[in-house]
């Protein structure tokens, strides 16, 4: 074998090698931002039965400028759930429609019906990504934790969980003023329920 071709082998390998350690520290880095906004957004420390973390943020509209919005799926176990919901004072939704990028939700409350609308996809520049199934769900649990945080900004954090799949949705959704609240009582923003509305059907 010939100076020039053990060389040759030597730089190919190394080549491949260093694109071995690339990936591999891309992942790394990719799953690490990942769980530290999971931990952020959702709670701290992420629970054990936690896997298969996806995370988005859609765009914000020209009408919610000041939105910031963050949309996950991941799996976890029913019990581990219960500790998300007891992370904050979350209230079971009585009303989930999703339609036309917009996730609908709704509580009833003394027969009145309060209603908000979160846009999330189907725009032409917003797209929903592969792994966002919940507008496929026909039985989940609906939960929202809502309040006034600094700053006069009101922030959203909902919960949607299948038990049959092992696999839940999070929304957290923040917005400068008193915009879309359903249970705050500081002149949220309301908007029509729609009528194909459907009742979450967890237990």
């Amino acid at each position: 074998m010939t100076r020039n071709k053990r060389l040759s082998i030597v730089l190919a390998f190394s080549i491949c090698v260093g694109a071995v350690l690339l990936v591999a520290i891309f992942g790394l880095r990719t799953k690490s931002a990942t769980g530290s906004l999971f931990e952020r957004v959702v709670i701290q420390p992420i629970p054990r039965s936690v896997k298969n973390i996806h995370v988005a943020r859609p765009r914000n509209s020209l009408v919610d400028s000041g939105a910031r919005t963050y949309v996950l799926r991941f799996d976890i176990a029913k019990e581990d759930v219960s500790k998300i919901l007891r992370s904050d004072t979350f209230t079971e939704l009585d009303r989930v429609e999703y339609a036309f990028g917009v996730l609908h939700y709704a509580v009833v409350a003394d027969g009145t019906v309060q209603a908000a609308g979160i846009e999330l996809y189907e725009t032409a520049w917003r797209r929903a990504p592969s792994w966002f199934g919940l507008p496929q769900w026909t039985s989940f649990e609906a939960y929202i934790a809502e309040k006034e945080t600094s700053g006069s900004r009101y922030k959203a954090r909902l919960l949607f969980y299948n038990e049959e799949v092992g696999v839940a949705y999070f929304v957290e959704h923040e917005v400068t003023g008193s915009w879309g609240g359903v249970v705050s009582v500081t002149n949220p923003r309301r908007s029509q329920p729609l009528q194909s509305m459907r009742k979450p059907t967890g237990d």
